[in-house]
């Protein structure tokens, strides 16, 4: 059997390839990509990335019993278009779609894409195992929680792998690392870059995110050695220079992070990750910075009161500054990231923001446009109060023009455009006239 695993582009909602943002590897693919070469049988498996296509030839589709698409909503539109793309050079190919946005939209996808025939829901190693190992035909899916079908009565979410341990290493044999770009707010790190994830889940349910109803609230670690040592041979086969750690809250559990560091100090590369301020102390950061941390990447989100309630976001100021403080104290660089356009947002709540933001002093910042994700609780909300049309067409590039690029915004005074410039002047009160289309 021959399986062809697909990473869609954004450039169909974005208009050209990114110039300043990140371009990450795609985590979930390898992970799938590894564990099918382990577990499933007689099975010959390609891989192929739309977002680092540079010139080579596309996928001979026609040469594929199986295709599998991964992405976020985003990346939706070229997914459709890939879809209907296949099926027209493969009548028999059995083509899924899995990932954030088809967890969750999974209804919409199968009614919109008549071409498309399985969804595969959470997290999918298991599923795809099972499809892969008891499929024949495209006339005879495999049934299995988390494989939807126009058929499926119950769409349950696939089984979560509970022993990260027990999956295989990321086949980063399959992608080459110098193709991906890291992100303005990134660039203290020297590329080329490998992405990570040492953990899956998070203790916390703030009123964006997606991870809980993805991943669940109990976060999952894969051992501090193994995370060591997969990163080791990722070193010897793509000599990349730094890692950045895509986990929600990389220190949400510090005796783990203090084990990680003693064998990252071995690696002698700089890293970054993504925490809360309320999740780290002197003593952690210093241990992260002696195993190489350069960067963290906090989400402040807002100082206004009524927002972070809004968003589930308790902590204090005073707490803010803080962990700022402590990092500057180590010499760890910070990236401040800051929302405008929440509900409960005005032009005054966005310029008192930003004066709190400077009081913090950031290396960096990073602004982003509120919006509904799917699978969110504020989607739902948006949805249940009228906010937002249930019957969104996310296939359709141009629904949702401009950044935030392929999501809705839910702000009732400030429109989508109006945000725009408010992003634009706060990035160019930052960084100054001319360096405000830089932080995309």
């Amino acid at each position: 059997m021959r399986v062809l695993l697909i990473q869609p582009s954004q450039r169909t909602i974005v208009g050209k390839k990114k110039k300043n943002g990140s371009i990450m590897p795609p985590l979930g693919l390898l992970g799938l990509a590894s564990i099918i070469r382990r577990d499933c049988k007689g099975v010959e498996l390609n891989f192929f990335d739309y977002e680092v296509k540079n010139g080579e030839p596309e996928p001979d589709f026609k040469a594929y019993d199986v295709v599998g698409i991964s992405g976020t909503s985003v990346h939706m539109p070229h997914a459709n278009l890939l879809v209907k793309e296949i099926r027209n050079k493969n009548k028999d190919a059995c083509i899924i779609i899995g990932g954030p946005h088809a967890t969750f939209e999974y209804s919409s996808l199968l009614s919109d894409i008549p071409e498309l025939d399985a969804v595969i829901r959470g997290e999918g190693e298991i599923s795809i195992v099972y499809f892969l190992n008891n499929y024949y035909c495209r006339n005879s899916i495999p049934e299995f929680p988390g494989i939807v079908t126009r058929k499926t009565l119950n769409a349950d979410m696939s089984p979560i792998v509970n022993d990260l341990d027990s999956l295989p290493e990321y086949a980063y044999d399959l992608i080459n690392v110098s193709r991906y770009q890291l992100a303005t707010h990134r660039k203290a790190l020297k590329p080329p870059f490998i992405s990570f994830m040492t953990s899956r889940g998070c203790p916390f349910s703030c009123q964006y995110c997606q991870t809980p109803n993805m991943f669940g609230n109990n976060i999952r670690y894969r051992s501090a050695k193994l995370v060591y040592e997969e990163c080791r041979k990722i070193k010897e086969q793509s000599d990349y220079n730094s890692i950045v750690f895509w986990d929600d809250t990389f220190t949400s559990n510090k005796k783990y992070t203090y084990e990680l560091c003693l064998y990252l100090r071995k690696l002698n590369i700089n890293w970054m990750c993504n925490t809360r301020v309320d999740c780290v102390d002197e003593q952690l950061l210093l241990t992260m910075k002696d195993a190489g941390c350069e960067v963290i990447f906090f989400g402040v989100e807002s100082f206004h009161e009524p927002t972070l309630k809004l968003l589930n976001r308790t902590t204090k100021e005073k707490v803010v500054a803080e962990a700022f403080s402590m990092c500057r104290k180590v010499g760890i660089q910070t990236v401040a990231a800051l929302m405008i356009g929440t509900p409960y947002d005005t032009l005054d709540s966005i310029e008192y923001n930003i004066a709190h933001l400077k009081a913090i002093n950031p290396n960096k910042v990073y602004i982003s446009i509120y919006n509904a994700t799917v699978g969110s609780k504020e989607y739902s909300r948006a949805i249940m109060s009228g906010d937002l049309d249930d019957k969104i067409n996310w296939l359709e590039p141009k629904s949702f023009i401009g950044p935030p690029f392929g999501l809705p915004t839910v702000n009732p005074r400030l429109n989508r455009f109006q945000l725009q410039i408010a992003q634009k002047s706060v990035y160019k009160e930052f960084y100054g006239k001319g360096n405000e289309g830089q932080y995309e």
